[in-house]
């Protein structure tokens, strides 16, 4: 889930399996890792489920 405010926005894993991918790091997808990043202003990669895989977006914040 992706959350957009005035200068910034909020990623969050809701529990899938394969875990998201913001920047190349992992989110999700295990207990001990972060369900949720900041984005601050500039462009990101959000890659669901592997990190290879081919569902892959960018988004820009800011």
């Amino acid at each position: 889930m992706i959350t957009t405010l005035e200068d910034h926005a909020i990623v969050t894993d809701l529990g899938s399996t394969l875990g998201t991918f913001v920047n190349g790091v992992r989110l999700g997808a295990s207990k001990s890792r972060p369900r949720t990043t900041l984005l601050k202003a500039g462009t990101h990669t959000i890659t669901l489920g592997l990190a290879d895989s081919d569902v892959s977006f960018t988004i820009h914040v800011g």
